[in-house]
């Protein structure tokens, strides 16, 4: 009877102990029961925020995929714009080019004009220097023709005295010449009347 009640109370003892150690483990996962539900609410939460991340980077890969696609065409017109504006620089290129060689070419004729105005300009003043001499020389003539129309107003004068002096002469001549004639018929009637003297 002691011995059962010694090895009774052993077992009570050790239920005891082994009621603490479940009450404890009990409690233990009574206590991970309630991290584990508290790690579930966390990682439900992260889910959701990870979710909710994953949406915001999706909407920002399907932005990010039309602005690379808004890119990708801003490029092929920037390059088609670039291609354009290459093309334009080579004909603005080969356009200076001819300027170039049109203001040479200009320089030059300019260059031959200026020649050809100094030349013109030379010849010019040789033109004045001969307009000058002969006006000199008109001016001079001028007055030699006047001179000799003048003389020759003069000599008119002098050939018409001489002509009516001429004529004068002539007239006297004549009346000479009369008188002369009659003065030899007189002479020669004279003559034929006065009797002949035998000697």
């Amino acid at each position: 009877m002691d011995e059962w009640l010694q090895m009774s109370t052993t077992s009570y003892d050790d239920l005891i102990t082994s009621h603490d150690d479940l009450t404890t483990s009990h409690d233990d996962l009574t206590t991970s029961h309630d991290d584990l539900i508290t790690s579930h609410d966390d990682l439900t939460t992260s889910h959701d925020d990870l979710t909710t991340s994953h949406d915001d980077l999706t909407t920002l890969h399907d932005d990010l995929t039309t602005s690379h696609d808004d890119l990708t065409t801003s490029h092929d017109d920037f390059t088609t714009s670039h291609d354009n504006l290459t093309s334009s620089h080579d004909d603005l290129t080969t356009s200076y080019d001819d300027l170039i060689t049109s203001h040479d070419d200009l320089i030059t004729s300019h260059d031959d004009l200026t020649t050809s105005h100094d030349d013109l300009t030379t010849s010019h003043d040789d033109l004045t220097t001969s307009h000058d001499d002969l006006t000199t020389s008109h001016d001079d003539l001028t007055t030699s023709h006047d001179d000799l129309t003048t003389l020759h107003d003069d000599f008119t004068t002098s050939h018409d005295n001489l002509t009516s002096s001429h004529d004068d002469l002539t007239t006297s001549h004549d009346d000479l010449t009369t008188s002369h004639d009659d003065l030899t018929t007189s002479h020669d009637n004279l003559t034929t009347s006065q009797p002949h003297h035998i000697t």
